[in-house]
């Protein structure tokens, strides 16, 4: 990788690579030139002896007793291994030490390396910028670290190590080709315009960049998902009082999580849970019932409702499907302005030889309509297929990494497309191709600034700080 990158410090950093909190074991990484040489005054042989370099076996774990330097008693027994450079996840030499997970004695050890080590405490982040200073992964794999440490289900984790092992680097890479040839094309028509040589004509260039633009279309198209599965899905419940929320809440969930009475008003504030669909996680909501009441406890609770409502991804209005829409369903269908929404008739199998979905008017604008019993689970898998198409489900392994985008990478991705678009535009409108030469490098300028080649080095602090200190 030949990339114009920051320099790389040369000091030797420390940081706690394990969670903090009481564990059976902590793990203390350090990375720097010659940081093993520097820590080597606090290590000793089991036995009692001065440890040397020689003693530690690349990539070997290694038993070692650590020193406090202030008493010369032992801190801790700990396996140490060591990864010279550039063979090491920062590119530099790095030292790993495995000890007990006590907070107090990895605090100690910390502040032992930092005194007699000459080391410094990591910042946040700052073990991932060095391997992307030095070369061992691209920009779009660092951030693929973060979202691999932060999945929220399975299925997110392994589009984050698709994308940490390369998938949309490759691809990117394979579009960035083809823009190459075409811009070479432009350029040697504009460089040898009085040369009798064969060049390629506009409309050829112009078949030459359709399969790119369809490609980064492709990325975009599933960048909706990967939102999803990043961030996850807020579902909320609305309806009037005891119209069946909670058990549809409860059956949601797979477990009694909400108090279910034959009682209107038993919920009263708010009430979450989480459950999967296609690997992303949806946050389900149960509110307290929308009715005329004086109790203030109640007032509060629908205030808190209209409240999430209001930031809600998906919004089901729950009523009764024996009784079909009643004023109180009306008012609270008044009150919702969400492009997800659907009205769900619970209580299906109160309707005597029905479907359990009443009829509705012929200039209905409310969205969809389901009819499901939370004490069956009729419905309930019509109601999965509306998440997974509001979700944008993608099937597993289609995209291969390339669908978690985050704001930087997808807005990046549309200037890229967008250039391409100009430079065939320009091309079919037979402009001069010294226009069409412009947007050309433009797309590449981005693509390029996408894995960290070129113009990073301003958010390249911004990007990392949101790492944990360890990594």
């Amino acid at each position: 990788m030949s990339y114009s990158r920051q320099p790389v410090d040369t000091d030797g950093i420390c940081g706690l690579a394990t969670p903090v909190g009481s564990g059976a074991v902590g793990v203390i990484r350090v990375s720097g030139p010659g940081c093993l040489r520097g820590m080597l005054p606090l290590l000793r042989r089991p036995g009692g002896g001065a440890c040397g370099v020689g003693d530690f076996e690349p990539r070997k774990l290694v038993r070692a007793d650590i020193c406090d330097g202030l008493s010369g008693g032992i801190l801790d027994q700990l396996l140490v291994v060591c990864f010279p450079a550039p063979h090491s996840f920062t590119g530099e030499e790095v030292v790993e030490l495995h000890g007990h997970g006590s907070p107090v004695v990895l605090e100690r050890i910390l502040r032992q390396l930092v005194a007699a080590a000459g080391l410094r405490l990591a910042r946040p982040g700052e073990f991932s910028k060095r391997a992307f200073l030095n070369g061992k992964m691209d920009l779009i794999q660092a951030e693929a670290v973060m979202r691999l440490i932060g999945a929220g289900s399975l299925r997110a984790a392994r589009e984050a190590t698709r994308q940490l092992g390369g998938g949309l680097s490759r691809r990117l890479g394979g579009i960035r080709a083809r823009l190459v040839e075409v811009l070479a094309e432009v350029e040697a028509c504009l460089d040898f315009a009085d040369e009798e040589i064969e060049t390629a004509d506009g409309d050829e260039l112009c078949r030459r960049l359709d399969p790119v633009i369809a490609e980064l279309e492709s990325l975009l198209a599933g960048s909706a998902f990967g939102r999803r599965l990043r961030e996850g899905f807020e579902l909320v419940l609305v309806g009037r009082p005891n119209v069946g929320k909670s058990s549809l809440f409860n059956r949601l969930l797979g477990r009694d999580k909400a108090i279910v009475t034959p009682l209107a008003g038993t919920t009263r504030d708010l009430n979450e849970g989480c459950f999967e669909v296609a690997g992303v996680v949806v946050t389900v909501v149960d509110t307290a019932g929308f009715w005329e009441s004086a109790d203030p406890v109640e007032r509060e609770g629908m205030r808190r409702a209209r409240g999430r409502m209001a930031g809600a991804d998906g919004l089901w209005v729950v009523a009764e499907a024996q009784e079909g829409l009643v004023a109180g369903d009306w008012e609270i269908l008044a009150e919702v302005e969400s492009s997800r929404m659907a009205v769900v008739f619970n209580k299906a199998d109160l309707v005597p030889g029905g479907s359990g979905r009443p009829l509705l008017p012929g200039d209905w604008r409310y969205g969809e309509v389901y009819a499901v019993s939370s004490l069956d689970g009729a419905g309930f898998a019509e109601l999965e297929s509306l998440l997974r198409r509001w979700l944008g489900v993608m099937d597993p392994g289609e995209g291969e990494g390339e669908t978690i985008l985050v704001a930087r990478q997808q807005e990046a991705l549309e200037d890229a497309r967008d250039a391409v678009l100009r430079s065939r535009d320009l091309l079919r409108e037979d402009k001069p191709w010294e226009l069409v030469a412009i947007p050309l490098r433009d797309s590449l300028g981005v693509l390029g600034f996408m894995v960290g080649e070129t113009g990073v080095e301003a958010i390249l602090d911004r990007i990392f700080s949101t790492f944990c200190v360890g990594k």
